[in-house]
């Protein structure tokens, strides 16, 4: 029993290294580079970087992502360089810009995405002097680290394929939706309601992922939020009572015809194409006006 817990204690010790491990070879190749190319009173801006690459690690990072690391460090920056250079301007400029960037930054769903740059904020106003007599070596400090962190994020995904993981999640949980309800028409019509709500859950998670990452296209969080309220409809409908015991022999066909629709659904969104979508609309039209709802 003793050894049954010590395995158990180091295996999930060694996962929680090995999920760290990227960040901790960060950080370590962070320090180097800036202590061996511009010196020891820049290594405070190692701290807010690594913060960054923790956070956008685990999540998919689209081409515009690694313009805005350098933008936003940017302006950060020149905040800083103004709040130095008197006492007025410091307290406004330390009024102002917290609040600039939780305005650009922070959402509803992630509403301390502006951490990261907010204390790289306050760390670059711990050394005014090096801001006022090497702005611009500051400057290439600031560059350097954005290049190691776009570098590194764009490595750490290529690894992790992290740009196809919603979309093969998305699938699968299409596939599944069409399996369930398969299953249910060989049921006589009676659905699994666990896999049903299971499924609703999964769906709403990948269309609130894409929110709160808010890096996702316009259009791939629109077609998230459409599958999961598609997911929730299929969950309460499937399960009405009232569509359980009337017209079950029609009830039984709708969900078989829905199982193919929602296979042949996936397989047109994996061409990625209009015209593969647009052939499966006039079917859906039809099982929707032959579908007849008592009042």
């Amino acid at each position: 029993m003793n050894g049954d817990r010590a395995r158990i204690w180091l295996d999930a010790r060694r996962e929680r290294l090995v999920a760290t491990l990227p960040t901790i070879l960060f950080f370590i190749a962070l320090l180097w580079i800036v202590t061996l190319f511009f010196g020891s009173d820049y290594l405070l801006v190692v701290s807010p970087y690594t913060t960054l690459f923790e956070t956008r690690l685990t999540k998919y990072n689209p081409p515009g992502q690694y313009a805005r690391f350098a933008l936003v460090s940017a302006f950060v920056l020149v905040a800083a360089r103004v709040a130095v250079t008197s006492a007025a301007l410091c307290v406004a400029v330390n009024l102002c810009v917290p609040l600039i960037l939780v305005f650009m930054r922070s959402s509803q769903l992630n509403p301390r995405r502006y951490f990261p740059y907010t204390m790289l904020f306050c760390w670059l106003e711990l050394r005014p002097a090096v801001l006022v007599d090497a702005f611009w070596t500051q400057a290439a400090v600031l560059a350097a680290c954005c290049a190691l962190l776009s570098a590194s994020l764009l490595v750490a995904g290529a690894a992790r394929h992290r740009a196809d993981d919603a979309r093969d999640e998305l699938h699968a949980c299409v596939r599944r939706l069409a399996d369930a309800l398969d299953r249910a028409a060989a049921h006589g019509g009676n659905p699994d309601g666990a896999e049903l709500l299971e499924l609703r859950s999964e769906f709403s998670r990948l269309a609130y992922t894409a929110r709160e990452d808010s890096s996702a296209p316009a259009r791939v969080r629109d077609l998230l939020d459409m599958f999961a309220t598609l997911a929730q409809r299929t969950a309460y409908l499937s399960g009405s009572s009232d569509w359980t015991r009337e017209h079950r022999e029609d009830h039984v066909s709708a969900l078989a015809s829905l199982a193919d629709l929602t296979r042949r659904m996936d397989v047109a969104l994996r061409l990625e194409t209009a015209d593969a979508c647009t052939q499966l609309l006039p079917e859906a039209r039809a099982l929707l006006v032959a579908t007849h709802l008592s009042g």
